[in-house]
């Protein structure tokens, strides 16, 4: 008879396997269930737990005290009941708070769960029976089991991805289906390395009617994203889809592309973001041009010509129209500019937020069917490319100037976008958490240089998957950071740290790297007020951004 202490030892071990299945699964879905984002995120330095956890440091602990120290069983079952004690308390005070890091429960999701605590049940009991005798048998094959539980996920991934391969295939053709049979649709496709929500969101906004006009919800913009959002949500009443289009690999967006159908193509910009997976720049570039090279002769492409290589890719497209749109005359002759006359002028609409009448800008938009002036609630001037873009589309589809214009009035800033939230103390928290990218960062570090308050602080999280290109685009956001002059810099993560370093030079020493969110919010307590405003750039842990935001 198993003694009871073992049982429950064995028990709370069985609930920390929950919890890290629960969480690899999650991780996995995060990132596609794809090897190629795995690797880049497991290259990281601060991913670097993912292998060699806490708990994993100690477990090696225990097994150097059962090869050297006879008679360490008892000491070893102590240090693991405690061990996973300590971490069942974690388990059901985050199921408690709704922290738990977990999946979204698709069929995919549940069985790479349901494989990986099975297998790790499995992978400890075939220890019990192949370990002697004469050593401590539970303590070791539990430390096997827990060893082996990210190896087992990622093997649930593998086994299940011809299943998974079929099922997809099988969904994105009834989606193609589906979008044939509805021929008077009109759609317009929007890629590019940053920018697509929001220029998507805007322009989903000016072609107004909701009952008529569909769009990609959040970051919905894959393959296998878009072919399920097409069979649950495509009606006959929609007139237009606005459809996001994302790829982390070469021909992803022209396979999204015959799915829908687009006859407008939208590029935002194309850039270092994702790198890693595409290999060079040149295939980043082709990736993205796959949008508009799967436009009719019929079709309409509109280019970002802020961009260099948007004006680039401009020049080569031939077979449809080319729609021009941009923030800046030095761009070159635009269809589509629009520029920021002020920013946060006075007089915004009375339907906007509280945080939204703190800020905002006043725009000039010049179009070839003629020239307005509006207020919008985004907070910076970089928001004016994207404006220009959505312009383009409703420019195309013949939306009237003067219904453009009341329909800026009515644009918010897309949630953790550059979104200002005030906090009860009256602090300025100005959210850009969705993602990052080098452009990006530097345009929200202009911004939040000109907000008016006296102390401007930063929360920074290192950017990935930018390959060969992450070295100088984070040498870049240092020299950013020190060409500002922030009253402090928070960097959360090892990754990348000598290069933003070396980027600060010798003005670095308000640049704080290391710090744990609770750290971080203790310190932020002293340095909150009125005149304070608080950017949170780039994916900053979950805990210190529901934290800071609780009060706002």
């Amino acid at each position: 008879m198993i003694p009871i202490p073992l049982l429950l030892i064995a028990f709370l071990w069985s609930v920390r396997v929950v919890r890290a299945a629960a969480f690899h699964t999650a991780l996995w879905q995060t990132k596609e269930y794809r090897w190629d984002r795995m690797r880049a995120h497991l290259s990281l330095a601060e991913s670097s737990w993912l292998v060699l956890p806490i708990v994993g440091s100690s477990e090696f602990v225990i097994l150097l005290l059962l090869a050297f120290l006879p008679g360490a069983g008892a000491i070893a079952e102590w240090i693991l009941g405690g061990l996973y004690a300590y971490e069942t308390v974690l388990f059901f005070r985050e199921v408690s708070e709704r922290r738990l890091h977990r999946p979204k429960w698709t069929s995919r999701a549940i069985l790479t769960f349901l494989a990986t605590v099975g297998g790790t049940w499995i992978a400890a009991g075939v220890s019990v029976m192949a370990f002697n005798a004469n050593v401590p048998v539970l303590p070791l094959a539990l430390i096997v089991g827990d060893r082996m539980l990210p190896a087992i996920a990622a093997l649930a991934v593998l086994v299940l991805h011809p299943w998974a391969r079929k099922a997809k295939l099988r969904t994105i053709k009834e989606a193609t289906e589906r979008r044939a049979a509805h021929p008077n649709l009109t759609v317009i496709g929007v890629t590019g390395s940053y920018g697509k929500s929001t220029t998507k969101e805007i322009a989903a906004i000016l072609l107004n009617s909701p009952k008529e006009v569909l769009k990609t919800p959040a970051n919905t913009n894959t393959e296998i994203g878009v072919a399920q959002f097409v069979l649950s949500s495509l009606t006959p009443e929609h007139r237009l889809f606005v459809c996001e289009m994302g790829a982390y690999r070469r021909g992803e967006i022209r396979n999204i592309a015959a799915i829908v159908r687009p006859t407008i193509g939208v590029l935002t910009a194309v850039t270092t973001q994702h790198l890693e997976l595409f290999g060079s720049l040149d295939h980043l570039k082709e990736t993205k041009y796959e949008l508009i090279a799967a436009l009719p002769e019929s079709g309409t492409a509109i280019f970002n010509m802020d961009d260099p290589v948007c004006r680039e890719l401009a020049a080569r497209t031939k077979h449809c129209h080319v729609l021009r749109c941009g923030s800046s005359t030095e761009s070159g002759k635009l269809d589509v500019i629009c520029t920021v006359i002020a920013e946060e002028p006075k007089g915004l609409p009375a339907a906007a937020s509280p945080e939204a009448k703190q800020a905002g800008m006043k725009i000039r938009v010049k179009t070839p069917s003629g020239t307005f002036e509006a207020t919008t609630a985004l907070i910076s001037p970089a928001f004016a490319t994207n404006i220009a873009l959505a312009v383009g589309v409703a420019h195309v589809l013949k939306v009237p100037l003067t219904e453009i214009r009341d329909r800026l009035a009515t644009v918010r800033p897309l949630p953790r976008t550059m979104e200002p939230r005030t906090l009860k103390d009256g602090t300025l928290v100005i959210d850009d958490s969705y993602s990052a990218n080098p452009e990006g960062v530097r345009m929200a570090l202009s911004a939040l240089a000109a907000r008016p308050q006296k102390k401007k602080i930063v929360l920074l999280t290192p950017m990935i998957e930018l390959g060969p290109a992450g070295r100088a685009a984070h040498e870049a956001v240092g020299a950013a950071l020190a060409t500002h002059g922030f009253e402090r810099v928070y960097v959360m993560g090892q990754s990348f740290r000598s290069e933003l370093q070396n980027g600060v030079g010798l003005s670095g020493s308000n640049i704080l790297f290391g710090r744990r969110p609770a750290h971080v919010l203790k310190e932020l307590s002293a340095l909150r007020g009125p005149d304070t405003v608080i950017l949170l750039e780039g994916r900053v842990p979950t805990q210190l951004r529901d934290s800071l935001l609780a009060e706002a």
